[in-house]
């Protein structure tokens, strides 16, 4: 449940910031809240991708979650352009995949690093 709640909470807003390039908000504040209620969706899929990989290395996780990351903000990014009456351009999409993809390995690594952490304290005390 950790898991969820980490990646729920960390992924939309790093996912947001790298994104303020290619979204070209009109309004900053709408764009942020907007943005954090439908980037939930891919920061709980991402986790629970993560929790199917949990016993597998951590590069396999972090590229697993990356590809993951990568192909459900494209996906999400591609339906909002499209309701808008637009299609995104091949450059733009490339910058979609790659801003989930880091931002989905960073989070898998922030989050596994914390759970070390947490385990070499509690062997410690």
């Amino acid at each position: 449940m950790k898991r969820y709640f980490f990646f729920a909470l960390f992924f939309p807003p790093a996912f947001m910031d790298l994104m303020l390039v290619a979204a070209r908000p009109a309004n900053l504040m709408s764009y942020f809240v907007a943005g954090y209620v439908v980037a939930i969706v891919p920061a709980v899929l991402i986790a629970f991708v993560d929790e199917m990989f949990e016993r597998h290395s951590l590069s396999v996780r972090a590229a697993s979650c990356g590809l993951a990351g990568g192909f459900l903000s494209v996906a999400l990014f591609s339906l909002a352009a499209i309701a808008n009456g637009a299609i995104p351009s091949v450059w733009t999409s490339l910058q979609i995949v790659a801003c989930g993809a880091v931002v989905a390995a960073i989070c898998v690594l922030t989050f596994c690093r914390m759970a070390e952490t947490r385990v070499k304290a509690q062997r410690s005390v």
